[in-house]
């Protein structure tokens, strides 16, 4: 019984990171607006390519479900989302931000599939109903937690990191990965304007998200 009740616990943890991801992507797609001066039509296919990941992946979820059981499907899960936030933060730009989603979204449809029959079955059927609405209930608190614990880490990430040693390492670590790929990359398409792109790359994002929500609150 004690084991059931720690299951059903990390399902419930699985909602809760599953809706925290799904719900950041808003507050997101102004900032890469800003940051990558993409425009309307391009932004759109943002959350776009999050989303279409569902009807994509959410079949053959179900196969890789019956094929390798629940756990080996939620860690790779887990795994495959990982990366695609870690491939965006150090390689930043449009096409990675569109890859990055996908991979993610895929990823979050894959744990649906995977989590709601464990549910089901670690709950127990008399308790199916409860546990399912108490799930959906910690879904919405996480969707209402992300969004505003990503402008707090946004607005005061540049102070925490000057006295943390590890987000230092962290930022410095990034930069630099940010700049040898621009180097590379644009170096290769565009020549001599290969500087110029990594200097405007790095530490873009930063800047325009802290602008934007400054600009937020000065209207609010």
């Amino acid at each position: 019984m004690r084991r059931r009740t720690y299951i059903v616990g990390l399902i419930f943890l699985i909602f809760f990171i599953m809706s925290f991801l799904t719900n950041i992507l808003g507050p997101i797609v102004p900032d890469i607006i800003k940051s990558f001066r993409v425009s309307l039509g391009a932004a759109a296919f943002l959350p776009f390519s999050f989303f279409v990941a569902y009807g994509v992946m959410s079949i053959p979820a179900g196969f890789l479900v019956e094929r390798f059981t629940e756990k080996p499907v939620i860690l790779s899960c887990f795994a495959a989302a990982t990366v695609g936030a870690l491939s965006f933060a150090v390689f930043p730009s449009y096409p990675v931000a569109i890859i990055s989603l996908f991979a993610m979204g895929g990823s979050m449809a894959t744990l649906q599939v995977a989590v709601h029959p464990l549910l089901r079955a670690s709950g127990g059927e008399e308790h199916f109903a409860f546990n399912s609405a108490f799930a959906q209930l910690v879904f919405g608190s996480a969707s209402f937690l992300s969004p505003r614990l990503y402008s707090y880490i946004v607005l005061h990430f540049d102070d925490r990191a000057d006295q943390n040693w590890l987000l230092r390492h962290l930022r410095t670590g990034a930069g630099r990965a940010r700049e040898n790929w621009a180097y590379g990359w644009r170096g290769r398409a565009r020549g001599e304007c290969a500087g110029n792109c990594a200097c405007d790359g790095s530490g873009r994002i930063s800047r325009g998200v802290a602008e934007y929500h400054s600009e937020s609150r000065q209207v609010s």
